[in-house]
C-alpha cells in the first residue's frame, strides 16, 4: 500500500512538472483555431518561446480582437468586457494573436517580454529595436507602435520613436492591480520591463508560440 501511494505521489509530481511552472499560461482557456496561412514564421532566439518574425497587422486595444489600421476611427471608448475574469488573456478568445493567426500562436506574457529584454543584445535604429538572442537569431520590433487615446483625442505617441507592445498579462497586486501590461522602450530605456498601460491605448502585438517539449 505504501509503495502504491508513493507511486501515485511520484506520478502526480511528474504531471505537475509537465504542466509548466508559469501559472499564467493556465489562467485562461485556450481558443483552438486552425493556423492561418498568413501567420508569421517562428524564430528560435534561444529563449523559452519562439518569437514571430513580424507583428500582427494593425493596432489593437488590450483584450479587443478588432484590428485597427493606420486610422483614427473607432478606437476611443473601449472597455474590457464586464464578464472578463482572467488575470491573463493568453491564448484565449481575447488574444488577437491566437484569434488572427491560430495554431499555437499567442500574445507573449510579461515574463516572456522581460526575458526578451534581459537576455538579448539590443541595438536601436531610427525605426525600432533589433534583438539578437543567445542563439544568434534576430527579430526587429518597429517603433511608432502606439496611438494614445487618453484625453479624448487620438495622436501619435509623443516620443515618435518608441516601441509599445502589448503583453497578455495584467498586474496582479499593488496599486495598479488589474491594469494591462505592455512592453515600452525607446533608445534611452533599452533595459525596461513590462509595465502598466491603459487598455484603451492601441498598441502593436508581436506573437510568440510555445516550444514543443522533447
Amino acid at each position: 500500500m505504501k509503495k502504491m501511494l508513493a507511486g501515485l505521489l511520484f506520478l502526480s509530481l511528474i504531471l505537475i512538472s509537465c504542466s509548466g511552472n508559469d501559472p499564467e499560461l493556465n489562467a485562461a482557456p485556450e481558443a483552438v483555431i486552425e493556423q492561418s496561412e498568413y501567420a508569421g514564421t517562428p524564430v528560435d532566439m534561444g529563449l523559452s518561446v519562439y518569437w514571430a518574425d513580424e507583428n500582427l497587422d494593425g493596432w489593437y486595444q488590450w483584450g479587443n480582437t478588432t484590428m485597427y489600421a493606420h486610422s483614427y476611427s473607432g478606437i476611443s471608448g473601449y472597455e474590457i468586457p464586464s464578464d472578463f475574469l482572467y488575470t491573463s488573456i493568453v491564448a484565449s478568445e481575447y488574444d488577437p494573436a491566437r484569434m488572427q493567426w491560430g495554431g499555437n500562436w499567442r500574445m507573449p506574457t510579461a515574463k516572456e517580454c522581460d526575458e526578451l529584454m534581459s537576455k538579448c543584445k539590443k541595438r536601436w535604429t531610427n525605426r525600432g529595436i533589433e534583438f539578437t538572442g543567445p542563439s544568434g537569431e534576430t527579430i526587429f520590433l518597429t517603433s511608432l507602435s502606439e496611438y494614445d487615446t487618453s484625453g479624448g483625442g487620438l495622436a501619435l505617441d509623443d516620443y515618435r520613436e518608441s516601441c509599445v507592445y502589448w503583453t497578455a498579462s495584467r498586474v496582479t497586486s499593488g496599486e495598479w492591480k488589474g491594469a494591462a501590461m505592455a512592453l515600452y522602450c525607446d533608445q534611452f530605456s533599452l533595459n525596461s520591463k513590462a509595465s502598466p498601460c491603459h487598455e484603451a491605448n492601441a498598441g502593436r502585438i508581436r506573437p510568440v508560440c510555445d516550444k514543443k517539449s522533447e
